[in-house]
Formats: structure tokens, C-alpha cells, sequence
């Protein structure tokens, strides 16, 4: 049996001066609780909006034109939430030209999805950012919206420059060592070679490119006096990485080579 809602309860007395049946209270407290938890969602929604670290704008799918704007967007550009609103996206430097920005929906429309990895981005202020964008089209209450989620990955781009150029100098310099030089992971992949280890032990271009490590021991191993010692000595050097080793490698062709 349902308990009504005591005498003195303002939703008692409301429903008895509409002269609402005491049977559907339960239904009027659900919707009251559905009520809350929407606000409750919407507003930790707008929380996360505003927070976030990631430049966020939404556009109304018809017109292409911004509706809404987060915080960082702002930091990012250099533009205030009124002056991003009601703009698209090439007026505010995030595709180069009109004709980019139709490009660009057209395949949202299609897709219902697009991403730029590596996307050049001109502040208002002239500042230069490389950004990884990515627009979502979903619906909303009915109607289309277009959600753009902008990351600013310039100082990830300049570290990435950094490492080419330090690798490229780096090898560089192994392929322009006298000794023969061979780098490899610890899942026994090869990482670089250089060109005098190949000569040194007669490998065959096709097992230099094959980055599995076993291939070329196999190769290398036929070549040794001692093949057994040869490969116990690269299973205990697998085995021991932060180990420092010292061994001569005697060839049937009578070189001796120190590893």
C-alpha cells in the first residue's frame, strides 16, 4: 500500500487544492528527481566545458557559425567568447580560406566526423600554433551540432624536430664509425646498424632489413668457429642489460673480430 504524502507536505496540499489524485504523487516526485539530475548533468557538463585544457567551440550544423566557446579557446586565440561568437572557423585562422572551411563539412556531413592531426593556427595577436582539431556531429534536443575539440601541440611538434635532428646527427655518426655498431631494443628488435658491422660480417642486405635480431644470428652464427659460445653469449647479454662485456668472435675465414 502507498503511503501518501503527510498533511502538512506542500506537495499534499498543492495536489488537494488542484484536486490532483494522491496517485500520482509518485510520478510527479520522479519527474521532480529526473529534474534535478538533468540540471545536476548539465552542470557538471558546463564545468568540464570551462575547465577543460582543450579548446572547445560548438556550431550550429547549418550555418557553420559558432554558438559557444570555451575558456581556453580564448587563451589559445587571443579572442573573447563575444568576439568568437557568430564567427566560422576560417574567419578565425583554423582553416586557411572559405573554400577550406566548405571542404571541411562537407565531409563532417558525410562522415559525421573529421580530424586534422597537424593543423597551422594564427592567433589574433599573430602567434603561430600547430593543433590537432577534431569535429563531432551529433544531435542535440532534435537539431544537428557540430562540437570542435582544438589541442595545441606546438612545443610537441618542436620536441619531435628536436629528436629528428638529434637522431639524424646521432646516426650520423655510427655510420661514420670504424668499429661496426649495432643498437637494438629489449624485445630484440634492431634499432640502427651501422654500414661497417654489414661489411665486416658479410651480411646480406635482406637480413640487415629484417629487424628480428634471430635472423641475422642465424646468419652470423654459421660464420663463427664457435657457434655455440657465440649464441650463449647473446642470450647472457639479452639477459643482462645493465652488464658490461668484453669477448673476441673468431671467423671460419680466420678474422678475429673484439666485441
Amino acid at each position: 500500500m502507498k503511503t501518501p504524502p503527510p498533511e502538512n507536505n506542500p506537495l499534499r496540499k498543492d495536489l488537494n487544492r488542484r484536486n490532483v489524485p494522491l496517485s500520482s504523487y509518485k510520478t510527479n516526485v520522479e519527474e521532480i528527481r529526473s529534474d534535478k539530475e538533468i540540471a545536476t548533468s548539465e552542470i557538471r557538463y558546463r564545468h568540464l566545458f570551462e575547465s577543460a585544457r582543450d579548446g572547445i567551440l560548438i556550431l550550429n550544423a547549418s550555418t557553420h557559425k559558432i554558438t559557444d566557446s570555451n575558456p581556453f579557446m580564448s587563451e589559445l586565440l587571443g579572442y573573447t567568447r563575444a568576439e568568437l561568437l557568430g564567427k566560422e572557423l576560417w574567419q578565425i585562422g583554423l582553416l586557411k580560406d572559405e573554400k577550406a572551411n566548405r571542404a571541411a563539412f562537407r565531409e563532417l556531413q558525410k562522415n559525421y566526423y573529421v580530424r586534422y592531426e597537424d593543423l597551422p593556427l594564427q592567433s589574433k595577436t599573430g602567434q603561430h600554433h600547430e593543433v590537432e582539431f577534431v569535429s563531432n556531429l551529433y544531435e542535440e534536443n532534435g537539431q544537428k551540432v557540430i562540437q570542435c575539440n582544438i589541442r595545441d601541440i606546438t612545443k610537441e611538434k618542436e620536441v619531435e624536430e628536436q629528436l629528428v635532428w638529434k637522431t639524424a646527427v646521432f646516426e650520423s655518426q655510427v655510420n661514420s664509425a670504424l668499429d661496426g655498431i649495432i643498437i637494438m631494443d629489449s624485445e630484440g628488435r634492431k634499432i640502427l646498424q651501422n654500414q661497417k658491422l654489414n661489411e665486416m660480417l658479410a651480411i646480406p642486405s635482406h637480413i640487415v632489413a629484417d629487424r628480428n635480431i634471430q635472423t641475422q644470428i642465424k646468419w652470423v652464427s654459421r660464420q663463427v668457429i664457435n657457434r655455440e659460445k657465440f649464441i650463449e653469449k647473446i642470450a647472457w647479454i639479452f639477459a643482462n642489460p645493465d652488464e658490461t662485456s668484453r669477448d673476441e668472435i673468431e671467423l671460419i675465414n680466420g678474422e678475429v673480430f673484439d666485441r
